[in-house]
């Protein structure tokens, strides 16, 4: 993932986004999963009795935080992935535009053409991956934080117990 976030980051700078808009959508998207991980925690204190009043509110709250922080996080990522794809292709397309024939006779267009097509299309199915990663790491961190804050012997016989695993 740290490859793929420094790759778009380099291609940031060849692109009409900038930083900051890498840094937003990977927020938006951490936002989306401790959302998640909120939503969870309300129906379990509704569930177990302890709800009141403001716990409604919460609900309505991360019911439209959620998603749309995941709407933001996704859409920043299209559009980044696309952009950089494009980018990657032209670039890949210019140097081979500008290598001498003879090596392009030598790689052969089989290559060529498999770097044009299935090597581009992996990097943006490993692109499109970055949000959705982004919104399950920030649900784990809120749900280890929530389990510490439910029980935290219990979180420590966990964390114990996947130390010895």
């Amino acid at each position: 993932m740290i490859k793929l976030l420094s790759y778009l980051l380099r291609m940031s700078r060849n692109i009409s986004l900038s930083r900051p808009t890498i840094v937003l959508a990977l927020v938006s998207g951490l936002i989306s999963g401790l959302g998640l991980t909120g939503l969870l925690a309300i129906i379990s204190s509704v569930l177990a009795g302890k709800a009141d009043h403001s716990y409604l509110l919460r609900f309505i709250a991360l019911c439209v935080i959620v998603p749309t922080s995941r709407l933001i996080s996704q859409s920043l990522f299209n559009t980044l992935t696309t952009r950089a794809v494009f980018e990657t292709r032209l670039e890949s397309c210019r140097q081979i535009l500008a290598a001498p024939l003879r090596s392009l006779e030598e790689i052969g267009p089989h290559r060529l053409l498999a770097t044009l097509t299935d090597d581009i299309a992996t990097l943006t199915t490993a692109l499109t991956q970055i949000p959705l990663l982004c919104l399950h790491l920030g649900a784990i961190g809120a749900c280890i934080v929530y389990m510490g804050w439910l029980s935290w012997r219990m979180l420590l016989v966990v964390q114990i117990g996947r130390a010895h695993v």
